[in-house]
């Protein structure tokens, strides 16, 4: 496995603008507008998305977004939280969002692990520029480094965290059942003692 800048694996790195009138030109339908509070590394959040004209979509047609994109924050307190574009909508984005569109080499899923992976987060902090608001630009994205494997390897790598993720999901939602039964338990005691139905008075006495 080698170690490739992002310059050999992808199709396009680059980001949108915002749209002249700004928020006054947002519209309740429309093309999907991504902003950086829509971009999670868990996935995007749409429930309170802006939205442009086609009109103003088209002429903003550099910044496009396709499926299986990877897109990236690259300015402010959200820099380096990343997605993976799989909705079946044209969208577009502003400057504080970079789309990178990989290759034939690349399986988009595994590129949105490494960028989430402490490798990606390292490489997006090497590369942040300081002053009054941190940034990434595109030539320090293009010279990240990261460990592409041929595509069978990386599909094998994506089912191990999968599985892996999963076991820790079940695990977690486990637990969070059985701190909620303790705290059903725990308010049925309390109502139980306020109304009489316990004798707290023997308690008391034991104490």
């Amino acid at each position: 496995m080698e170690n490739r800048t992002h310059a050999f694996f992808n199709k396009k790195i680059g980001s949108g603008v915002t749209p002249r009138g700004g928020a006054s030109v947002y519209q309740d339908e429309g093309i999907i507008f991504l902003r950086s509070q829509n971009i999670y590394d868990q996935g995007l959040r749409i429930d309170d998305v802006s939205r442009i004209s086609n009109e103003i979509h088209e002429k903003m047609s550099g910044s496009k977004v396709m499926k299986d994109d990877v897109l990236l924050n690259i300015t402010g307190a959200s820099i380096g939280r990343s997605s993976i574009f799989n909705l079946d909508e044209e969208a577009n984005v502003n400057q504080h969002v970079c789309i990178i569109r990989p290759n034939e080499k690349v399986v988009p899923e595994y590129l949105h692990f490494l960028m989430q992976s402490e490798v990606g987060k390292l490489q997006v902090k090497l590369g942040t520029t300081g002053g009054n608001r941190e940034g990434l630009n595109f030539e320090a994205i293009k010279k990240f480094r990261l460990p592409i494997p041929k595509r069978k390897e990386q599909y094998e790598i994506l089912n191990s965290v999968s599985t892996k993720l999963n076991d820790l999901h079940l695990i977690n939602s486990k637990l969070i059942n059985q701190i909620q039964l303790l705290k059903n338990y725990r308010q049925s005691i309390i109502s139980e003692a306020v109304t009489g139905k316990i004798d707290v008075r023997e308690w008391e006495t034991k104490k």
